[in-house]
């Protein structure tokens, strides 16, 4: 079996694998080194439309149809039964106050919920990681990548021409390549190696986490639904990517189809409110909103991974994602937050914009120009999540500002949907379009010091007028009563 191959990967998540095959069907060389093995545990769970729309695009364009069913939930389950996942119908928000029971009106205050799909069939996904990303690395395979797990790495050294790979393994054995795709996530490997400059400091949001899957949780449905405070829903909320906004973070809810529910805590590190972010500062939090604690109150861990994981600062941002013979996925160049799940989309996004840069044919300044393209979008939308999401960190605490913050997200969300369905070439949430990136800078200042209830429903009421000539599916209207039914476009997968 040679040891020379056209593209090596660092890391095997879907990521990695997903652009591995398609480098395959161009007809590459491919090998996937990953120090891990697979089935393992792994959260970036929650699939969104923008993602499952390039996914059904990638799909169609490097013909791989067999996994167009991934595309949304009825096709998943109907051809794949035999790899979880859960149905995702939207987003839902909940508001708590410390020490108090949950509480919500006619004009659900404390409720927010955004529909991204019509119905069951056709809506996203929550991707259970352990049997998904094995499905990718077995799919790699079939396309004839070389999926080599258990890999060292022991030396990295790049040569006048590709790079060189030594593996710490018996017989010293060396791969080597023309092109090093650097999908090792957290790890940063490739980062690290070159010494790229860490640029973490520009970024505004500032969050750690505790997660882990869980057993036996409640459902948040049915609390409410003791309040009589589900009538207005557009969808089932725990069939959803689930916030519940804290006065230390927020808490994320995700439930799979097989009775595991994925939980994570954020801590806001620049809040007054602090706790360990470990097992036991999960339960602390947890019992301090009567609520919360009734839904965990059977919980358990579950089989996989069997503990908690715990982050210290979660975001981080290099300064460069391309060089000379080499380039970085997203997770491994930067991060923000899990907050509105932004990771698995602007991973396809990216994996569309390498694999154009990729295509057979080009000349390697051709190349070069789209890799560097890439790389000023990519460090772009990093900038631009943070924006989105630093302002519903400071607006959390405050049920009528986050609503606004949150719709000009969605804002951005919808819009990005609709080009992108349209065809028409843009950046990751619209990071390029002038009118929304002028609506958020105008009123971030604004976030920086939250004053007076009468400035802050002014600054509301502000960014509920920017948002409204930005798109035509209602955002921030009051008569949604903050019940969004369908704001996004339909994915028409197979």
């Amino acid at each position: 079996m040679s040891d020379s191959f056209d593209v090596i990967v660092l890391g095997s998540g879907f990521g990695g694998t997903l652009l591995g095959s398609i480098l395959c069907r161009m007809g590459y060389t491919v090998a996937i080194l990953d120090r891990a093995t697979h089935p393992r545990f792994a959260i970036g769970e929650s699939s969104t439309p923008a993602a499952d729309l390039i996914f059904r695009d990638l799909c169609r364009r490097y013909d791989l149809t067999e996994l167009l069913p991934l595309t949304r939930y009825g096709t998943w389950k109907q051809s794949f039964p035999q790899v979880t996942c859960g149905r995702k119908r939207g987003f839902s928000y909940f508001h708590h106050t410390p020490n108090r029971p949950f509480c919500s009106d006619q004009g659900n205050t404390n409720q927010l919920m955004v529909a991204a799909s019509s119905d069951d069939l056709k809506c996203d996904m929550h991707w259970y990681r352990p049997e998904t990303d094995q499905m990718f690395a077995e799919f790699v395979r079939q396309q004839g990548g070389q999926l080599i797990e258990g890999a060292e790495i022991a030396g990295l050294i790049k040569r006048p021409q590709g790079w060189t790979i030594s593996l710490a393994e018996s017989g010293s054995r060396s791969l080597t390549c023309q092109m090093l795709v650097d999908a090792s996530g957290s790890s940063q490997l490739l980062c690290n190696q070159l010494g790229i400059e860490d640029r973490t400091s520009q970024l505004r949001t500032e969050s750690r986490t505790v997660y882990t899957h869980l057993g036996q949780v409640g459902r948040w449905h049915d609390i409410l639904a003791e309040q009589r405070a589900t009538a207005q829903h557009p969808f089932d909320c725990d069939a959803a990517a689930q916030h519940h906004l804290l006065d230390e973070g927020w808490l994320w809810l995700i439930n799979f189809d097989n009775e595991v529910t994925s939980v994570g805590l954020c801590f806001d590190e620049t809040s007054a409110v602090q706790s360990s972010a470990d097992g036991d500062g999960f339960w602390k939090v947890v019992r301090r909103y009567p609520d919360l604690n009734r839904l965990f109150s059977d919980a358990v861990l579950a089989d996989v991974p069997g503990c908690w994981y715990t982050t210290s600062r979660m975001q981080r941002l290099r300064a460069a994602a391309t060089g000379v013979d080499w380039v970085a996925l997203p997770h491994s160049v930067g991060f923000v937050d899990p907050l509105h799940s932004t990771g698995i989309a602007l991973t396809m996004h990216s994996i569309d914009r390498i694999a154009a840069a990729m295509a057979p044919g080009l000349s390697r300044d051709q190349r070069d120009v789209r890799m560097a393209a890439y790389e000023v979008e990519l460090l772009e939308a990093f900038r631009w999540i943070d924006q989105l999401v630093w302002m519903c960190y400071q607006s959390r605490r405050d049920p009528d500002l986050f609503h606004a913050a949150t719709m000009l997200y969605f804002s951005a969300v919808v819009n990005y949907e609709g080009r992108r369905q349209r065809g028409e070439h843009c950046e990751f949430l619209c990071a390029d379009w002038k009118p929304i990136r002028l609506a958020a800078s105008g009123v971030l200042d604004a976030f920086r010091q939250l004053g007076t209830t009468g400035e802050r429903r002014q600054l509301t009421q502000q960014v509920l007028d920017l948002i409204e000539p930005l798109t035509d599916v209602g955002l921030g209207e009051s008569a949604a009563s903050r019940m969004y039914w369908h704001t996004s476009c339909d994915v028409d997968g197979e």
